[in-house]
């Protein structure tokens, strides 16, 4: 009796283990959620990856516009007319705002080679949401350039002016370009989604970016990543 226990003993304890492997590799396996088709993430990053390089190459330049322009800025510190700093600060600021959203972009598209297949179509959609946005900004953002601009008498500022809103054209036109090839890709469900309401029965790596200073004031955002 004893004998026969032990033996059933030992079948349950092996039945109990195959079990539990059995379960765990169901987990791992388990498919993509309802809405969420798999995509082939490899041939989305190799799509994107030359104008998401001359996103960055468009970035560093307007970044450099950026501090050119800053240098030129000491000029007029003991400049009598003050009000030719304040423009030219002003004017600067636009510039760098420009910088930070063009920047922010490229981060949110050098990640795509991490993202969960079966979370690429939710990422992309917020992703595309925050190009259109990026897309606007930069667009009042030039506004604000050309409408300070028109005070300020320096040749060589307007010179950077210029330079700086030539590249952020070129800056938009990339943005634009890549969130159409992008837009058919996003779940048209979540059309409007932000990356909040995306993020409920995920655990997403969140990827702080910390911005350069405005008047002081560090700037921080943090976007969600479906690993």
């Amino acid at each position: 009796m004893k004998t026969r226990a032990r033996r059933t003993t030992g079948w349950m304890a092996r039945i109990a283990v195959m079990m539990m492997l059995t379960g765990c590799a169901a987990l791992h396996q388990q498919p993509a959620q309802p809405g969420a088709e798999p995509f082939d993430a490899e041939r989305v990053v190799a799509t994107l990856t030359p104008e998401i390089e001359n996103l960055y190459l468009a970035w560093h330049d307007l970044d450099q516009i950026y501090k050119d322009l800053k240098f030129l800025e000491r000029g007029f510190l003991l400049d009598p007319d003050d009000r030719q700093l304040a423009y030219i600060q002003r004017a600067a600021l636009y510039i760098q705002d420009a910088s930070v959203r063009a920047n922010h972009a490229w981060q949110q598209l050098s990640v795509l080679g991490y993202i969960r297949p079966d979370r690429m179509r939710d990422y992309l959609t917020v992703t595309v949401n925050a190009l259109t946005e990026a897309i606007n900004a930069i667009g009042y953002d030039d506004q604000f350039i050309d409408i300070y601009g028109a005070f300020i008498r320096h040749d060589a500022v307007q010179a950077d002016l210029s330079r700086a809103r030539n590249q952020m054209e070129t800056i938009a036109v990339l943005l634009k370009g890549i969130r159409n090839r992008l837009a058919p890709m996003t779940n048209q469900k979540n059309s409007n989604a932000t990356p909040s309401s995306l993020v409920h029965n995920t655990r997403p790596l969140r990827l702080t970016l910390l911005f350069p200073s405005v008047k002081g004031i560090r700037m921080m955002s943090t976007s969600p990543v479906w690993m």
